[in-house]
Formats: structure tokens, C-alpha cells, sequence
């Protein structure tokens, strides 16, 4: 065997179970690199597919219009036959190879092309229709595939509609010349369902009433495939639209299908439509950065479609549009984002493991100290212990950083619902190997790093060192680092440098440089208070208790990683608890901000009555109504503004705290007389406070005048340019005022869902109850939200679990020296006493677990300054910091009962220390 073997075999020897200490923590890092990247992409994933999800098909899908009907050869334009092959072929062709020119993957998330021509919706009345029959609309559907998407389950297919036997000039996008002759019918097919709502029968005539021509249905039929993507962009097929407010006539709104080649058919004669249905399913964190480019250069270039007749080689174009890259953006932005602030949560926890690492490394050099000092007798140069040293501890750390890695891929998928192949394709992103590689090789760099002081044959002591310049000066850098990192904070901000400049390593580790700031003075303070401890106990405790007091206010060698974990624990711990209960109060105030009140209805049946029912109800406890009446014109001197008109009572003027307490008045205001309004203060960005009294503002030409602005549009569902006015005033904006809305807050004792269960009960069927926590509940399970909070709370978890092993590491590595006074105080007659430990790690842990508390309420604000929580609240106001003492308190008091209940476990293992093998080790 070689000797830098044996030395390895006595070095694992020595040192088995601080090297097992070393492979778990470096194992807990490795599943942390992977799992957190892995479970941030899955969210990102699922809140870019929810988010494009919500948008309807034809704002999701690339689509135009080709307003040029020339591309298509049909006898409107030339005298020629046609068919549907020679009239739709070219274009077909042109927008296929449009498609396979795209490059991967955004080629392959297209489908085929879909042409058709919607036409306007126009009303036809039945002659037999009763009065109170709905209005029946239709729009015109021309698709050149209709024959091969439906089954006719009645009658049969449209044929050609033939506009006028009168020659056009070929090319000619003029209408047809009158024809003496009664006009050909114009032949519609229904869906199934579209015939139902229209209630029209085939060989039915109806009238075109802007055409004046016969609409005759010859057909109804079913969809072939009703999931296909083609049909979620047809209105009105194959389920009819029905629209219904219980405020205006119903209205039932279907599509009717012409043949492909009647495009000149009245109700049939309009631009193109044409979109590429696109697969989302396949999007996710992964793909989205090649995709997003992609599909914004194919938007850029839209289509360019050649003629098709008399062999003209001209071309037309049409451009395209999608709202999936606004979409996508937002997502990506809170992405972006959420990830600045996870680094900003994590960085406290990482320093903590950090100082765990450090001392576990300590611990494997002391547990070796005596086999370093024998192979350094026996002739063995400085380097190739290093090499031992480094070969040692690769030995059990690459194995442990690809389990932990193993480990946490595992645990994502398990959680998540991931693909391997995905999660894999983020594991071996250049980042993460990269960070696997570091943590593998981070604890064999501390063991060669401490190699040379701790590696000398006498062990020194460490409570009768001379100060330390370098750790001075490395004291005065943290702290000088951050007041630098906290002053970036207020004037920048993290979330506009992440939007801006990327994340700022400073930034991020503000929560961690501070809490190593204060840790530092707290290292140099808390012998002062071990010394007034000392002083008591010289004159009422134990020797034992006397030598531990004086022990621990002179040897800080176990104090200074104990200080520094529990002041980490204790800040990441009160501040990330903190901001988690800041962000659900965010949660739950935008909820009730976007409904007004604690539940808001809606529905058909809303109106007076209905207000006075619920009004009765013991449960409610106020009751209002709103009524949003539409779009007006705001003039302010001479300067035009859309804006959003809505009626409220007195009672929903009080829900508001920043309504005057005399408005609205209960009387109407004096004809002539300005109306007496509230503004949104996007209606005055030029104006500081009220516009002037004699300021000549209009709505829809009403004078008003403007008694208080707002910003939150609470519980009105519109836009934030909106004009509050009293319900008494209401019929001089509209012709039938009412109420289309209802907030309703809950008498004392009742909780929101027994208000709305109370509500149901009264209301009509077709009513919609909102629930504010209800709402906020859906916002804590949107994907990144809820990695958020989980962040908040694994951080604060894991930081107070690296300090407790914190605590129990210092305890093992001051063993050997606290056994030894235990024993030389047993031959001196001192009784067995236990303390020893309990003055070691009581004074240091407790004081940095208060001082650490303080540290986090002081980081709950400057967090929240750094922090734009309204990206994930959706709040129009930023969120307030506040700080719940009650939870800080408990908190604080969890940690110590960790703490005590380790000293109390070390405490009794140090009860009976070796006597004969203690006084056999040299003595400190």
C-alpha cells in the first residue's frame, strides 16, 4: 500500500463521521440546486399555459384578413368555371408553405391553415315568431373544407348562390348588376343546435333585411369532430351564442353555412379570414425563449399571398396578430421576478449551510488532528496531506452531490408532474452542472484551506489568542457591505433591477450580508454579557459553573458559527413568515378591492328589488348597487377622454374610503346644475388634487363637477378611467338606470360563505355569488404564487434546521475540550456537573436568536421596499409592510425551545465523561 493510501485509509478512519456529515449536507445542497430550478420551471410552465389558455381562440391563434377577394377565382370575378380545387388551391398552397417556411419548434406548434369567411351578423325574423320571441341573427360562414368537418343529419348541402346573369369585368370587386329576374334564394345550412335557438325548419324562408333576398335552410348538420381547433373559432357553430342580461330582448346568434363558391351571396361577401391553429400544449419554461422570437418575426412578416387569376403573378398580404406574446411576457416578467426574490429568500438559508459546512469541516480536521500530526512526524510534506486531504473528502462528496442531485430530481417529478425529458433538459443546463460541480468541490477546498493551521502538532488555544486583524478587517467589509447592499435597496429596488439590469448579486444578498453584519457585533458583544453572568455565578453557582462562564466569555472558537446560524435562522425565519403574511393580506385586499365588498352578485335578475331583498337579510350587514352604464366622452377644458360611467348608492359610496361622507345625495341635482361626480385619477394625470370649481368638465355633455378622485376601481369591473356618479342623478346619463350589481358585507359573527349561502337562497338560478376569499384562495394556487409562498415557508424551515445542526455540530466539536476540564475537575474533588455545554452554547445561541429576530422585522420593510409585491397581488395600491408582533414572538420562542431541547440532549451525553482517557490527552 502507497502512503498517500494509507494516509487516506487512516484519514477516513479518523474521520467517518464528520465525512458522513459532510456527504449529507453536501447532498441537501445538491437536491436544492436541482429541485428549486426544476419546481420554478414547472411553474412558469403551468402559469404560461394557464395564461394563454384564458385567451379565446381567435386572440390566441395567428390570424389576419386578406381584404383582396381576388385571391380566390371565383365566377364573381371571372366569366370562367369554377370548382373548389381551382378556386381555393392557390391559396391553400400559399398558406402551406408559408407554415413549413417557420423554423422549429414554432413549425411544428402550427397547423394547417384555416380559411373562411365570416360575415357580419344580420337579423332574421321568422313571419310566424311570436312578440316575445328572441332576436334571431346569423352570420354567413364560407369554408371551402365544409363538406369534409360535417355530417348532414337532415336534408343536404347548400348549392352555388348565382349573383346576375350581367357580365363583370374580369378582376372586379364591384356587386353585381340588378337583375330584372326575382333573386335565387340564397341556400343556408344550420347546425343542430343553431337550428334549435333559430327556431327555423328546413325549406323555411327568411328575409336578408339589407339584401331583401329569401334565406332558405335546405340543410342541418353535426359536426364530424366538434373538439377540433376549427370550430373554436367560428361564432355561433356549432353551439349557438344566446345572450340574455334580463334587461334587453334575447338575442340567439347563429352560424350559417353557404357553398364555398357563392362568396359574392349576400350576408357572404367579406374579407377572409385566416388563422393557424396553435398548439400549446408543448409550450413550457424550456421552449418558450426560442418560441417567443419565433413567433413575433412571424407575426412581424404576415403573409404574402400570390393572386389567382388570369396568371397574374401580383401578390397580396395580409398581416397577423396574436396575443400570445403579451401573454406570454407578463408570465415571463413575474418569472423573472418571482425568481429575484427566491434568490433573495434563499440567500439567508445558504449562508447558513454555508457556516454549517464550515464548521462540519472544522470538526473532520479536529477529529483527524492526531493522524495529521503523525503522518507530519513521520517526514509527510504539507502537499500530499492536502492531497489526502482533497481525495478524501472527493471520495465522499461527488457520490453524495449526484444522489442528492438524483434525489431532488426525483422529488420534483414526484411533485410536480414533470417529463423526464424536461426536467432533465433544465438539470443539464450549463448552470446547474456547473453549480453541482462547486458544492462537490467546496468542502475538499475548506480541508485544504484549514489544512496548514490546523494541522500542528500541538493543539492551540483558542481562548488565549491574540486578536485576530484579519477577521476584524473581514468584519468591518460585512458591514460595510451591508449598509451598501441596503442603501442599493431603497434607491433601486430588486424588482426594477431585475426587470432592468438582471438581479444584482449585492441586492439579493442583502438579507444575508446583514444578518453577518449583525452577527459580528453580536459576537463581540455577548462575552460581555457571559462576563456579568460570570460575576453572578462567582458568588452563588458551582465551580463548574464558574469555569464554564469563564470559559465561554474567553473562548468564542464554538461561539462565532453559533452566533452567526442562529442570527441567520432567527432573521430568514421572523422576516420570510412576516412577508408571507404581508403577501396573503395583499392577496385577500386585491380580492376584495376587485369586488368591491366581501361578495359581490351579478346576474340577470339583479335590480331594486333584488337589493331590497338582500337588504333584508340578517346576514348582510350593507347592501348596495352599482350599475355600469357604458362608455361616455369626458371633456375637461376643451381635452376629450373615453371613460366608464357607474352609478352607485350611498351604501357603495361607504364600502369606498375615499368617498366625501355627504355623497352622493339622496335628492337628483337641480336641472342646469353641474352633477356632482367622482373621478378616477387616471382621468386628471395633469392635476394635483381637485380640478378647479370653475373648471368646464362635461360628460357626454352633463356638467359636472368633481367632489373627490380615487384610484381603485372597486368592484366595478371596469377600466380605471371611470366616472362615479349618485344613483339619483343616474337618468341623466342613461335612459334606463337600475342596477346590474350588488356588494354585500357580512353582519358580525357571519363569514363570507354564509352570507353567500344566505344569498343563493334568495337569488334566482342564473345569479353569480363572489366570494373575496374565495377569489384570494384561487390566487395562492396560481402556479408562481404558490412557489412563492412555498419558498417563504421552506426558507424559513430550512434556516431553522441548519441552525439547530448548527448547535449540535459545536457541541460535538467542543466535546473533547469540555471532557477534559470535567475531568481534571473531578480529580480536584469539583462534583460531576454537566454545564460546561450548556455555557457554551446558551450564551452565543440565545443572543443571536433575539438579535436575529430584530433583524428580520427590520428586513420585512426594506423587503417590501425592494419587493413590488402588486406583481403577484395584482393590487393597484403597492402593498404595505406590517409586522405582526404576535408572530414574531412565536417564532422567536419556537427557535429557542429547538435550542434548548439540543443543549438539554448534549447536556446528557456530557454526564459522564471518560476520566482515565481524558487525563491520558494532553490538557488545555
Amino acid at each position: 500500500m502507497s502512503a498517500t493510501r494509507r494516509i487516506l485509509v487512516g484519514q477516513v478512519r479518523s474521520a467517518g463521521t464528520t465525512l458522513v456529515l459532510l456527504a449529507a449536507l453536501v447532498g441537501l445542497a445538491a437536491s436544492l440546486a436541482v429541485a428549486v430550478p426544476l419546481a420554478l420551471a414547472d411553474a412558469t410552465s403551468h402559469e404560461l399555459r394557464s395564461a394563454i389558455s384564458e385567451l379565446s381562440e381567435e386572440r390566441r391563434d395567428p390570424s389576419g384578413l386578406i381584404n383582396d377577394l381576388t385571391v380566390v377565382d371565383l365566377p364573381i370575378f371571372s366569366t370562367a368555371p369554377a370548382t373548389k380545387e381551382s378556386a381555393y388551391g392557390s391559396l391553400f398552397d400559399a398558406l402551406s408553405d408559408v407554415r413549413e417556411s417557420q423554423p422549429e419548434p414554432l413549425r411544428s406548434a402550427l397547423g394547417d391553415a384555416e380559411v373562411v369567411i365570416i360575415g357580419d351578423a344580420v337579423p332574421v325574423r321568422a313571419e310566424s315568431a311570436d312578440a316575445d320571441a328572441p332576436i334571431f341573427v346569423i352570420r354567413s360562414i364560407v369554408d371551402p373544407l365544409l363538406d369534409e368537418r360535417v355530417r348532414v343529419v337532415e336534408g343536404r348541402l347548400a348549392e352555388p348562390w348565382v349573383p346576375s346573369a350581367v357580365p363583370l369585368p374580369s378582376g372586379s370587386l364591384f356587386a353585381p348588376a340588378p337583375n330584372p329576374e326575382p333573386p335565387t334564394p340564397v341556400e343556408l345550412v344550420l347546425t343542430i343546435d343553431g337550428a334549435e335557438a333559430l327556431r327555423w325548419s328546413i325549406g323555411e324562408r327568411r328575409i336578408d333585411p339589407v339584401s331583401e333576398i329569401d334565406l332558405v335552410l335546405v340543410g342541418i348538420v353535426d359536426p364530424i369532430d366538434a373538439d377540433a381547433a376549427y370550430w373554436r373559432g367560428i361564432p355561433g357553430a356549432p353551439q349557438a351564442e344566446r345572450f340574455d342580461d334580463g334587461n334587453q330582448q334575447p338575442r340567439e346568434t347563429a352560424a350559417a353555412f353557404v357553398n364555398p363558391l357563392s362568396v359574392g351571396a349576400p350576408t357572404a361577401f367579406g374579407p377572409i379570414s385566416v388563422w393557424y391553429p396553435l398548439d400549446v400544449t408543448q409550450l413550457d419554461a424550456t421552449t418558450i425563449d426560442r418560441f417567443l422570437p419565433q413567433l413575433r418575426s412571424f407575426l412581424s412578416t404576415g403573409l404574402e399571398i400570390p393572386l389567382a387569376f388570369e396568371g397574374a403573378t401580383q401578390t397580396t398580404s395580409a398581416s397577423l396578430t396574436s396575443e400570445i406574446p403579451d401573454a406570454a411576457d407578463a408570465v415571463l416578467d413575474r418569472a423573472s421576478v418571482t425568481t429575484a426574490v427566491l434568490a433573495l429568500l434563499l440567500s439567508g438559508p445558504l449562508g447558513a449551510l454555508a457556516v454549517v459546512l464550515l464548521l462540519a469541516t472544522r470538526s473532520t480536521i479536529d477529529r483527524r488532528r492526531s493522524v495529521l500530526a503523525l503522518q507530519l512526524a513521520r517526514g509527510a510534506s504539507r502537499g500530499r496531506l492536502r492531497l489526502a486531504v482533497v481525495r478524501d473528502a472527493l471520495a465522499v462528496t461527488m457520490p453524495a452531490a449526484l444522489v442528492g442531485a438524483g434525489t431532488g430530481v426525483a422529488l420534483a417529478l414526484a411533485v410536480t408532474g414533470q417529463t423526464p425529458s424536461a426536467a432533465f433538459a433544465i438539470v443539464l443546463s450549463p448552470p446547474v452542472p456547473a453549480v453541482l460541480v462547486l458544492i462537490a468541490l467546496l468542502p475538499g477546498a475548506m480541508l485544504a484551506a484549514l489544512l496548514p493551521r490546523a494541522a500542528d502538532l500541538r493543539e492551540r488555544r483558542t481562548d488565549l489568542a491574540a486578536p485576530d486583524r484579519l477577521r476584524t478587517l473581514i468584519e468591518l467589509v460585512f458591514v460595510a457591505l451591508a449598509a451598501l447592499s441596503v442603501w442599493l435597496v431603497l434607491q433601486r429596488g430588486i424588482v426594477t433591477s431585475a426587470a432592468e439590469v438582471g438581479v444584482d448579486p449585492l441586492l439579493v444578498a442583502m438579507p444575508l450580508l446583514l444578518a453577518l453584519a449583525t452577527s459580528s457585533l453580536t459576537v463581540r458583544m455577548y462575552p460581555v454579557v457571559v462576563s456579568a453572568g460570570q460575576r453572578a455565578m462567582a458568588r452563588v453557582g458551582s465551580a463548574i459553573s464558574v469555569i464554564g462562564a469563564r470559559r465561554a466569555s474567553r473562548d468564542r472558537a464554538a461561539g462565532v458559527p453559533v452566533v452567526v446560524a442562529t442570527v441567520i435562522a432567527a432573521s430568514v425565519a421572523v422576516s420570510s413568515l412576516s412577508l408571507l403574511a404581508v403577501l396573503d393580506t395583499g392577496l385577500d385586499t386585491a380580492a376584495r378591492d376587485r369586488l368591491g365588498a366581501a361578495v359581490r352578485v351579478t346576474g340577470p335578475a339583479v335590480g331594486p328589488d333584488f337589493v331590497a331583498a338582500l337588504r333584508a337579510l340578517p346576514e348582510s350587514s350593507a347592501t348596495g348597487g352599482i350599475q355600469i352604464v357604458g362608455p361616455v366622452v369626458l371633456g375637461i377644458e376643451g381635452v376629450r377622454e373615453n371613460a366608464t360611467i357607474v352609478t352607485i348608492d350611498e351604501t357603495t359610496a361607504r364600502l369606498r374610503d375615499d368617498a366625501p361622507v355627504d355623497w352622493p345625495s339622496a335628492s337628483a341635482t337641480t336641472e342646469g346644475a353641474p352633477v356632482p361626480v367622482m373621478l378616477s385619477t387616471d382621468l386628471l394625470p395633469g392635476v394635483d388634487g381637485l380640478p378647479s370649481p370653475d373648471a368646464a368638465i362635461y360628460v357626454d355633455g352633463v356638467p359636472v363637477t368633481v367632489v373627490a378622485t380615487g384610484r381603485r376601481a372597486t368592484g366595478y369591473g371596469a377600466p380605471s378611467s371611470w366616472v362615479l356618479v349618485g344613483e339619483a342623478d343616474a337618468a341623466r346619463f342613461t335612459s334606463s338606470p337600475g342596477v346590474n350589481a350588488v356588494l354585500v358585507e357580512p353582519s358580525p359573527g357571519v363569514s363570507p360563505a354564509q352570507l353567500a349561502g344566505a344569498i343563493t337562497e334568495v337569488a334566482d338560478s342564473e345569479a353569480r355569488v363572489s366570494i373575496a376569499q374565495a377569489e384570494a384562495a384561487d390566487e395562492r394556487a396560481v402556479p408562481l404564487t404558490a412557489a412563492l409562498r412555498l419558498s417563504m415557508l421552506g426558507a424559513a424551515m430550512l434556516a431553522a434546521a441548519l441552525a439547530i445542526v448548527t448547535l449540535v455540530i459545536a457541541s460535538t466539536v467542543g466535546r473533547p475540550r469540555r471532557q477534559r476540564v470535567q475531568s481534571l475537575a473531578l480529580v480536584l474533588g469539583v462534583p460531576r456537573s454537566s454545564s460546561l455545554v450548556a455555557w457554551e452554547l446558551a450564551p452565543p445561541s440565545i443572543l443571536g436568536t433575539i438579535v436575529g429576530g430584530l433583524v428580520g422585522v427590520a428586513l420585512v420593510p426594506l423587503a417590501t421596499a425592494a419587493i413590488d409585491l402588486r406583481f403577484v397581488t395584482g393590487a393597484a395600491d403597492p402593498v404595505e409592510a406590517s409586522v405582526d408582533i404576535a408572530l414574531v414572538v412565536g417564532v422567536v420562542g419556537a427557535l429557542l425551545l429547538g435550542i434548548v431541547a439540543v443543549i438539554a440532549l448534549a447536556t446528557a451525553l456530557d454526564r459522564r465523561p471518560p476520566l482515565i482517557t481524558a487525563l491520558r490527552t494532553e490538557s488545555p
